[in-house]
Protein backbone atom coordinates (compact mmCIF):
# COMPACT_ATOMS: atom_id res chain seq x y z
CA UNK A 1 0.00 0.00 0.00
CA UNK A 2 2.79 2.42 0.89
CA UNK A 3 4.50 2.23 -2.53
CA UNK A 4 1.18 3.18 -4.14
CA UNK A 5 1.03 6.28 -1.92
CA UNK A 6 4.61 7.15 -2.87
CA UNK A 7 3.80 6.87 -6.56
CA UNK A 8 0.58 8.88 -6.18
CA UNK A 9 2.31 11.71 -4.32
CA UNK A 10 5.13 11.64 -6.84
CA UNK A 11 2.70 11.98 -9.76
CA UNK A 12 0.81 14.81 -8.06
CA UNK A 13 4.00 16.75 -7.33
CA UNK A 14 5.30 16.29 -10.85
CA UNK A 15 1.95 17.30 -12.36
CA UNK A 16 1.88 20.49 -10.28
CA UNK A 17 5.44 21.36 -11.27
CA UNK A 18 4.40 21.00 -14.92
CA UNK A 19 1.42 23.28 -14.26
CA UNK A 20 3.77 25.87 -12.72
CA UNK A 21 6.05 25.68 -15.72
CA UNK A 22 3.08 25.96 -18.09
CA UNK A 23 1.84 29.03 -16.17
CA UNK A 24 5.23 30.70 -16.51
CA UNK A 25 5.37 29.99 -20.24
CA UNK A 26 1.76 31.14 -20.75
CA UNK A 27 2.64 34.61 -19.46
CA UNK A 28 4.50 35.10 -22.75
CA UNK A 29 1.28 34.42 -24.69
CA UNK A 30 -1.50 36.63 -23.25
CA UNK A 31 -4.19 35.31 -25.62
CA UNK A 32 -3.60 31.73 -24.46
CA UNK A 33 -3.37 32.89 -20.84
CA UNK A 34 -6.89 34.33 -21.15
CA UNK A 35 -8.30 31.11 -22.65
CA UNK A 36 -10.27 28.66 -20.52
CA UNK A 37 -7.22 26.41 -20.17
CA UNK A 38 -5.02 29.36 -19.22
CA UNK A 39 -7.52 30.53 -16.60
CA UNK A 40 -7.79 26.99 -15.17
CA UNK A 41 -4.02 26.74 -14.85
CA UNK A 42 -3.98 30.19 -13.26
CA UNK A 43 -6.59 29.19 -10.66
CA UNK A 44 -4.45 26.21 -9.69
CA UNK A 45 -1.06 27.94 -9.62
CA UNK A 46 -1.69 31.60 -8.73
CA UNK A 47 -2.18 31.04 -4.97
CA UNK A 48 1.32 29.50 -4.75
CA UNK A 49 2.88 32.12 -7.03
CA UNK A 50 1.33 35.02 -5.06
CA UNK A 51 3.36 33.99 -2.03
CA UNK A 52 6.54 34.83 -3.90
CA UNK A 53 5.16 37.94 -5.61
CA UNK A 54 4.83 39.53 -2.16
CA UNK A 55 8.54 39.08 -1.44
CA UNK A 56 10.24 39.33 -4.85
CA UNK A 57 9.61 42.75 -6.41
CA UNK A 58 9.62 43.14 -10.20
CA UNK A 59 12.75 44.64 -11.77
CA UNK A 60 12.28 47.80 -13.81
CA UNK A 61 13.35 47.26 -17.42
CA UNK A 62 12.87 50.66 -19.04
CA UNK A 63 9.30 50.67 -20.34
CA UNK A 64 8.32 47.42 -18.60
CA UNK A 65 9.03 45.17 -15.66
CA UNK A 66 10.62 41.76 -15.28
CA UNK A 67 8.89 39.59 -12.68
CA UNK A 68 11.35 37.03 -11.32
CA UNK A 69 8.99 35.71 -8.64
CA UNK A 70 7.75 32.76 -10.78
CA UNK A 71 11.34 31.58 -11.27
CA UNK A 72 12.02 31.84 -7.53
CA UNK A 73 8.74 30.01 -6.86
CA UNK A 74 9.67 27.21 -9.26
CA UNK A 75 13.12 26.79 -7.70
CA UNK A 76 11.57 26.70 -4.21
CA UNK A 77 9.03 24.15 -5.42
CA UNK A 78 11.76 21.88 -6.75
CA UNK A 79 13.54 22.02 -3.37
CA UNK A 80 10.29 21.20 -1.57
CA UNK A 81 9.64 18.39 -4.04
CA UNK A 82 13.08 16.87 -3.40
CA UNK A 83 12.55 17.01 0.37
CA UNK A 84 9.19 15.23 0.01
CA UNK A 85 10.75 12.62 -2.29
CA UNK A 86 13.57 11.97 0.17
CA UNK A 87 11.09 11.62 3.04
CA UNK A 88 8.95 9.21 1.03
CA UNK A 89 12.07 7.26 0.12
CA UNK A 90 12.83 6.75 3.81
CA UNK A 91 9.41 5.28 4.63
Amino acid sequence: MLPMIDVGVSYLLEAYSLLLLARIILTWFPAVLESSIGRAIGRLTDPYLRIFQRFVPPISMGAGYLDLSPIVALIAYYFIERVVFSILGML
